[in-house]
């Protein structure tokens, strides 16, 4: 959040939160700070880090002065611990290096050896300075769950940069036993990389599920909609870790079904599923929460018959290049790229482009009450099972999204063509289109 600063140098701000945890300050510098529940937090900053660019003052304080008692001693421990931190060993010049090019087990070792390190630093650093508890808990927090975070992140982050499929990508046994060492722990201080480590775990927890799993939870959408989902994700969540993590399981599912299918978020939710409070209050704001409606776009709905083959779709806007994007309302990777699909229409609304939207394994209410909300302009087009396992099977499409283009003349120019959100596809459809 961006805070005001009155005319008397001050400023103040509330954070609701329901744990000891870390936040940053950013003035020109970055700092990081731990703050405690229902405790005035009290800081002061040097003005002149604008211009000045000094980490340190001439009177050898931070750029940041914790003034709060209670909090003071704790702070003063996190400010000094990252600011004696060996800068080339520990600020990881060669993590995303190592990312891209090490594969699974010498990225595992090279984790480890780095987690090694950090820990010889910490003991150091307690042992030559003030014993402090909340410090102690937080700072092994800090260094357990980034060693978490970035094994998680290396699941799906390294193969996408080698243009590797995530479901041919495999993963050694030790490796996942590493990740899973991780899942049994619910910390009272809260680190950022706790929060990272939480969002990580709950994707890699679905895109590690086979895809029996996924055809069963399809199925189930399908026959009891999303009853029958949640009903699928509930028992993969209940054989989670109970607590905070599995809390978090179920929040993130309440709120991705409400911002994308909020017309089935009060068929479902329940706060008996969630315990930790601040999590509860998250969930409870949504169900109170009256969204405002505003103009949106209205997408162009077509219906076609069952027996419609892909040939006969294309040839309705043949004259246009084709901007085909597969896509369903449940599917989150789907709904995270729209937002660039509607800019990317903005920008090339002169050309002789047609965005092409075709739904797949979801049920006609809320695919329209989706692209309504949305406000997703273009072409849109409910496709039937049989008729998305036929595309499916010609174009060897293993998941969704799956974006293709077609050129005028209704031949295919690319049928596993790049994302609205990449680099490329804006050059790329506008040259075409000339």
């Amino acid at each position: 959040m961006t805070v005001p600063i009155d005319s008397k140098g001050k400023f103040h701000f509330k954070l609701p939160i329901s744990y000891t945890q870390n936040f940053t300050v950013e003035y020109g510098e970055i700092a990081t700070l731990l703050c405690i529940p229902e405790k005035q937090f009290e800081i002061e900053i040097a003005g002149g880090i604008l211009t000045d660019k000094k980490k340190i003052r001439d009177n050898n304080e931070y750029f940041v002065k914790v003034i709060s008692p209670f909090q003071k001693e704790t702070n003063e421990l996190v400010i000094k611990f990252f600011n004696q931190l060996p800068a080339k060993e520990f600020q990881y010049d060669n993590y995303y290096k190592n990312l891209v090019q090490k594969e699974p087990k010498d990225y595992l070792d090279y984790i480890k050896y780095r987690e090694g390190k950090y820990r010889e630093f910490l003991e150091s650093f307690i042992k030559n300075n003030t014993y402090n508890q909340t410090f102690n808990e937080w700072a092994y927090n800090y260094i357990s769950y980034e060693s978490s975070h970035d094994l998680l992140y290396y699941t799906w982050y390294h193969p996408t940069k080698n243009n590797i499929n995530l479901k041919t990508f495999n993963i050694p046994e030790e490796y996942i036993n590493s990740i899973n060492t991780f899942n049994h722990k619910n910390p009272q201080i809260f680190s950022l990389y706790f929060t990272m480590y939480l969002e990580e775990y709950a994707n890699f927890l679905l895109r590690s599920q086979s895809e029996s799993w996924t055809e069963n939870a399809m199925q189930a959408y399908e026959q009891n909609g999303i009853q029958g989902l949640f009903k699928i994700y509930s028992e993969l969540f209940e054989s989670t870790t109970p607590g905070l993590i599995k809390d978090y399981l179920y929040t993130k599912f309440f709120t991705d079904l409400f911002r994308t299918m909020p017309e089935d978020f009060n068929k479902i939710y329940s706060d008996q599923r969630v315990k930790t409070p601040l999590l509860r209050n998250i969930l409870k704001n949504l169900m109170e929460t009256n969204k405002a409606t505003v103009p949106k776009e209205k997408g162009d709905i077509e219906q076609i018959e069952s027996e419609t083959s892909f040939n006969d779709i294309i040839q309705k806007y043949k004259g246009n290049i084709i901007y085909i994007d597969l896509w369903a309302p449940w599917c989150e990777p789907c709904l995270n790229e729209m937002p660039f699909s509607k800019e990317l229409q903005v920008k090339l609304d002169a050309k002789n482009i047609t965005f092409l939207f075709l739904a797949v394994n979801t049920q006609e209410g809320t695919w329209k009450s989706t692209i309504d909300r949305l406000g997703l302009k273009g072409k849109h087009i409910l496709l039937s099972k049989d008729q998305y396992n036929l595309i499916a099977a010609k174009f060897n499409i293993q998941g969704i999204p799956r974006y293709l283009i077609i050129g005028k003349d209704g031949e295919i120019i690319n049928s596993n063509a790049p994302s609205p959100s990449s680099s490329t596809i804006y050059e790329i459809l506008k040259n075409l289109s000339e």
